[in-house]
């Protein structure tokens, strides 16, 4: 089977993950020199404390370059856990 993404450059420029008992201080990114502080919000908008944990599905932008890597990588600072039940990635690929 063909897979019409192959040899394409191409950039993550947002994610999605399901996480589950997750605390503040975790940082999504496409490299680890470049990662950027996940902002739990609550449904009337305000940020989440230092004590409570996130269920659900977080989604946010991602800053990516164009490139044949496409990857996402993550870090959580302790002592605040990190729990993903799943994570994928919206792909932009671009024709040369």
């Amino acid at each position: 089977m063909f897979e019409p993404g192959v040899g394409k450059k191409r950039r993550n420029h947002k994610i999605a993950t399901q996480l589950e008992g997750t605390g503040v201080g975790v940082e999504f990114g496409t490299t680890f020199a470049k990662l950027d502080p996940a902002k739990f919000r609550q449904p009337n908008d305000t940020a989440y404390l230092v004590n409570q944990q996130f269920n659900g599905v977080y989604k946010d932008t991602l800053t990516d370059d164009y490139s044949l890597d496409g990857m996402i990588c993550w870090q959580a600072t302790r002592p605040y856990p990190l729990n993903i039940a799943n994570l994928g990635g919206f792909i932009e690929t671009v024709d040369e």
